[in-house]
């Protein structure tokens, strides 16, 4: 017998037990006589030796195929224009517009540094750091 012959059979034998277990409910009783819990079990036995034969049969299935290379799941990508954008990953004009918002500071940030960002996969607005402040006592002017 293959495997789908066994699945067959075991699906085969679930359906006698269900039967047992609806006829007993039908006659108003939920109890099984000897004759029934003889049946009842003989039929799970099989069911339970089938399945530990397949189980086995695909373990060696498995074992038979090797494990093989098995290579990191692709990664999504999105086009922009001309270019695919791959999240998580910086390119360098990636960097070059995160500098060019950075040098930018004071002026509103370009949608080409936003997306850069974005694709960068950060959600969050480019930050820019504030000018270094001159010590107390000291004049930036002389």
């Amino acid at each position: 017998m293959n495997t789908q012959e066994l699945l067959q059979k075991k699906g085969e034998l679930a359906n006698q037990a269900d039967q047992i277990l609806k006829k007993a409910k039908d006659e108003g009783r939920y109890d099984l006589t000897s004759d029934e819990n003889r049946q009842f079990d003989e039929i799970h036995a099989d069911i339970e030796k089938i399945t530990a034969f397949v189980e086995k049969e695909a373990k060696q299935t498995a074992l038979a195929e090797g494990t093989g290379r098995r290579s990191e799941q692709e990664q999504p990508q999105r086009r922009d224009g001309n270019r695919i954008i791959q999240p998580g990953r910086v390119t360098n004009e990636d960097r070059q517009e995160a500098l060019r918002g950075w040098f930018m500071s004071g002026s509103d940030t370009g949608a080409s540094q936003v997306n850069a960002k974005r694709r960068r996969g950060s959600q969050a607005r480019i930050r820019v750091p504030s000018a270094p402040r001159c010590p107390a006592g000291l004049s930036a002017r002389k």
